[in-house]
């Protein structure tokens, strides 16, 4: 019973310790029902973007965007893009110094 207790008490210590390390993913409002877009720059230069005006089909719109918070002030952005609806899976990994944004259109 002792030894059950102690292995319990480590497996709860240790799930309470994944949880608080665990980085946020936190869902851009509204990208969920309407189109968006993603533009990432660097030293004033385009270097990601899904925009319906842009000449690649499969980066007209995106939906269901999750940003998460990287080491080095990097961002994850994990959403479904496509050309009239949403259906790829994709994800991008910011450079440090590199600033993007999302945008309904």
């Amino acid at each position: 019973m002792k030894a059950l207790l102690a292995m319990t008490t480590a497996v709860l210590s240790f799930t309470a310790l994944s949880v608080a390390a665990a980085p946020m993913q936190l869902l851009v409002p509204g990208s969920d029902a309407k189109d968006f877009g993603i533009q990432c720059q660097m030293d004033g230069k385009v270097t990601y973007l899904v925009r319906k005006d842009v000449g690649n089909r499969d980066y007209h719109v995106a939906r269901n965007i999750y940003v998460t918070q990287l080491d080095g002030g990097r961002l994850a952005f994990s959403f479904l893009r496509g050309f009239v609806s949403a259906d790829m899976y994709d994800t991008y990994f910011s450079a440090t110094g590199e600033s993007c944004n999302t945008f309904e259109q």
